[in-house]
Order: structure tokens, then C-alpha cells, then sequence
């Protein structure tokens, strides 16, 4: 069980998943480990590439928790189910907010340091990242934002209110929409 507020660490490698990664609790996650740092400024996510691969399966991350850090990360693979209505299958690689109209607001996330490609849903929004209608103050720094594809807004779609995007590079997105 982890504490809210709590830094996860994660060492640099492929993690392919079989489930989307849910994270419901205020938690800073920091990838780009080699495994001998003691400090986090020792870590190198440039040179030590943490992969979350949903195996062109699952959707990589939801974030349903305010608070939430995300650094350091590659999200790859991503595949949200189709369902209707479309929203709920954007956000391949990741997806800030709940699924729907109803629900908690979710506010304070930051992305930061993260390569989200090769993610995609035929018909969801978002095929890189979905920043949800009820999300608020969402921060995405640094990123890049490649080769994704989705019915609408192939590499970002954002509905939330209050979302930055600072020094992201967004190539090669495809959607069929919007």
C-alpha cells in the first residue's frame, strides 16, 4: 500500500502491461533510474529510457487523483478500448481526469519529461494524451508528443480547464477528425 504523496521510482526498462496503469492517489512518479541513486537529481531519464508499452492493448496511464507527478517517461503502445461515447477511448498513452461528466475534478497534474508516441484509438480523442472535461490545471512541460494517432486531435485533445503546455514538440500526429 502506498501513502499519498509518496515518490515512486521507477528503473530504467521496458514495462509491458496486461491492465491500464490507474493512478488514484496523490503520488509523484520518476522514471530514468539506473538503480544505484540515492538522490533523485542523480537519475538520467535521457540516457536511462523508462517504457510503460501497453502493447497496443490497453491504455498506458489514467490519472484520477490531483496532485500527480508523471516524469521521465516514455508511453508507448497505448490503445484505448472504443466505447461509446468517444471520449472514453482517447488518451492512449495518457489520460488525465475521469471518464465522463460526472465525477471529482482533478487538478494539479504535471507530465513533465515525457515521450508519448506511438499511442492510438481509431475513434477515441486524444491518441497521445487526453486531458479530461473535468481536469483542471494540468501541466504539460518538455514533452514530445510523436507518431500518435486518434478520431480527433490525434496527438493532444484537451477539454480541462487551465492546461499549460510549455517547450512540447508535437510531430506526426494523425487524426481522421478535428
Amino acid at each position: 500500500n502506498v501513502l499519498d504523496n509518496a515518490e515512486i521510482w521507477v528503473k530504467a526498462g521496458t514495462y509491458t502491461l496486461s491492465q491500464t496503469i490507474v493512478v488514484n492517489k496523490s503520488l509523484a512518479f520518476y522514471g530514468g533510474f539506473a538503480g544505484g541513486e540515492t538522490d533523485r537529481s542523480q537519475r538520467d531519464y535521457e540516457t536511462n529510457e523508462t517504457i510503460i508499452d501497453g502493447n497496443d492493448a490497453v491504455r498506458c496511464i489514467t490519472i484520477v487523483s490531483s496532485n500527480c507527478i508523471l516524469d521521465g517517461f516514455t508511453m508507448t503502445g497505448g490503445h484505448a478500448v472504443s466505447a461509446s461515447p468517444d471520449w472514453n477511448a482517447g488518451g492512449s498513452g495518457i489520460h488525465v481526469g475521469l471518464l465522463g461528466y460526472e465525477g471529482n475534478v482533478v487538478s494539479g497534474t504535471l507530465i513533465r519529461n515525457c515521450s508519448v508516441r506511438g499511442n492510438g484509438s481509431a475513434s477515441g480523442q486524444g491518441g497521445g494524451i487526453s486531458v479530461g472535461l473535468l481536469s483542471t490545471e494540468t501541466s504539460i512541460v518538455d514533452c514530445e508528443v510523436s507518431e500518435n494517432q486518434g478520431g480527433q486531435g490525434g496527438g493532444v485533445n484537451i477539454y480541462g480547464k487551465k492546461t499549460l503546455m510549455d517547450r512540447c514538440r508535437i510531430t506526426g500526429n494523425t487524426a481522421s477528425t478535428g
